[in-house]
């Protein structure tokens, strides 16, 4: 009889599920079918190309010039190649202080010429022996309305040395200086310790400087210079015999560029040479003078660097020159007078941080 009834309740329940739709799988439809096209089909063009702007030979004033663009890891703080222990500052001192000589890129651009900058030719020696080599070489230099200082500096102080003729006597001065014990400045492969390419007496006299500037130490050092119908001339005499081209390359240096030594006075001696003053009311631009292509136009801490072209600078260029790498030509760098192809004037930028094309 339980056996009955529970077969009934069982079946009354499957009878109630399917009453309610306990099936709950839909009915098997098709897809509608959709008719199979072909995606449109894009042809493939070519992006249009550009053609190169080629900067233009001269200068017209109402286009970009080029430049060259340079980024420092920090702001040195100073342009001193006398007193930094680094390379950058070098680098930063060629643009504007200028050397007896220097080198410019071949014609067939596989290797340099070397080419008269301060110094109107190349080292005549004075002493050679049978094999050509002397311990005296002598060149003459530039002086007078051949040769000016300049400077962007807006101090009266420093600004009256814009236009100034250098004088022979300039010449000296670095080599005073430098050599000068009591500066703190010169080190032992610039000369001091009686090597190749040193000076005769430059030892003795860095000795005798301890407390300041000696002139009869001075006196015997080999370093002469004189006027000789009205042209003039420098002399140097070496400690060990050698040829020309080595004369030449042991005094191609911005290191003995001119300098007044009153310039010197004035911003507190030659470890304030293109550097700040202590309390900032003066920068590069005014403790330092431009004697080559280039001067110190402005200088923002941490920021930029602006050179520009050194107008009173009298002789044209070998277009060329490099002065201080093959960038100068790769980088079409402006600031070489006007008239020669492929130059043009402006600046020439060392950004810190941040960089922008200028316009004229």
């Amino acid at each position: 009889m339980k056996k009955f009834l529970a077969m009934l309740l069982a079946l009354s329940m499957v009878l109630s599920m399917a009453a309610c739709g306990g099936n709950t799988e839909p009915e098997a439809t098709e897809a509608p079918v959709v008719d199979a096209t072909e995606a449109p089909v894009v042809e493939a063009t070519e992006a249009p190309v550009e053609e190169e702007t080629v900067p233009p030979a001269v200068w017209n004033g109402d286009q970009y010039s080029t430049y060259q663009q340079t980024f420092l890891s920090e702001d040195l703080g100073t342009a001193n190649y006398w007193d930094d222990k680094g390379s950058v500052a070098g680098d930063l001192h060629s643009y504007f202080a200028g050397s007896f000589w220097g080198t410019a890129m071949n014609e067939e651009k596989d290797g340099y010429d070397w080419i008269c900058e301060l110094a109107k030719e190349k080292p005549v020696a004075v002493n050679p022996d049978e094999n050509g080599l002397a311990t005296i070489y002598k060149f003459e230099v530039k002086i007078g309305s051949e040769l000016v200082y300049n400077t962007a500096s807006t101090n009266p102080d420093f600004a009256a040395y814009a236009g100034r003729e250098v004088a022979l006597e300039d010449y000296l001065t670095p080599w005073k200086e430098l050599y000068m014990q009591s500066n703190g400045i010169a080190r032992g492969p610039e000369g001091t310790t009686g090597g190749s390419g040193s000076i005769k007496g430059i030892t003795e006299y860095y000795n005798a400087t301890a407390n300041g500037f000696d002139q009869a130490a001075w006196d015997n050092v080999g370093i002469t210079a004189e006027m000789v119908d009205g042209k003039a001339y420098l002399s140097f005499e070496f400690n060990n015999p050698t040829n020309a081209f080595y004369a030449m390359y042991y005094l191609a240096s911005g290191l003995y560029c001119p300098i007044p030594a009153e310039f010197l006075e004035q911003i507190g001696g030659l470890k304030n040479y293109a550097t700040f003053s202590e309390d900032g009311t003066l920068t590069p631009v005014d403790t330092s003078l431009s004697t080559s292509y280039y001067m110190l136009e402005s200088w923002q801490s941490g920021k930029e660097i602006v050179f520009k072209k050194n107008d009173l600078y009298a002789d044209l260029p070998d277009p060329r020159h490099l002065h201080d790498g093959p960038a100068r030509n790769q980088h079409r760098l402006r600031g070489w007078p006007e008239g020669i192809p492929g130059w043009q004037p402006g600046r020439c930028f060392h950004p810190l941080h941040q960089a922008g094309r200028v316009q004229e």
